[in-house]
């Protein structure tokens, strides 16, 4: 009489899927990039109406000296509307709001040249500032 051979049986420890899933997900969590705030040291002006809104994908920040920075790369405000143009070539309206940071003691003649850019290739500029009582003299 002929034995069939045995079959053996494979197990998959369902178990350690689990933990491999778990650290896939860890390492992507830790190795992606999110969106960072500007670390350029600005003092926002105080307005008495100002309002939180959601974050912007892009930021255009002014310093005290008029260095124009575009994501917290320093850039030439001549170069900003093209800048802007190019990031939002393939976006659809909505995200093509631009966050405005200056400092609190820039003239408008030092930010209206950028603010003005801006305004050529997006309909949404947000500007930021501090909720508060407006300062006099500015």
């Amino acid at each position: 009489m002929i034995r069939k051979p045995k079959r053996l049986e494979v197990l998959v420890p369902l178990a350690s899927m689990g933990d491999v899933a778990f650290l896939l997900i860890i390492f992507f969590v830790l190795t992606s990039n999110f969106m960072k705030e500007n670390k350029i040291d600005l003092e926002l002006p105080r307005i008495k109406g100002a309002e939180k809104v959601e974050k912007s994908l892009q930021n255009v920040s002014i310093d005290k000296e008029g260095n124009v920075y575009y994501q917290g790369n320093r850039t030439y405000p001549g170069s900003i509307a093209g800048t802007i143009n190019n990031t939002f070539e393939n976006g659809e309206e909505k995200e093509r709001e631009v966050k405005l940071t200056a400092d609190a003691d820039l003239p408008a003649s030092q930010w209206k040249p950028v603010f003005d850019s801006i305004a050529e290739v997006s309909p949404t500029i947000q500007i930021a500032a501090e909720k508060g009582i407006e300062k006099k003299g500015k």
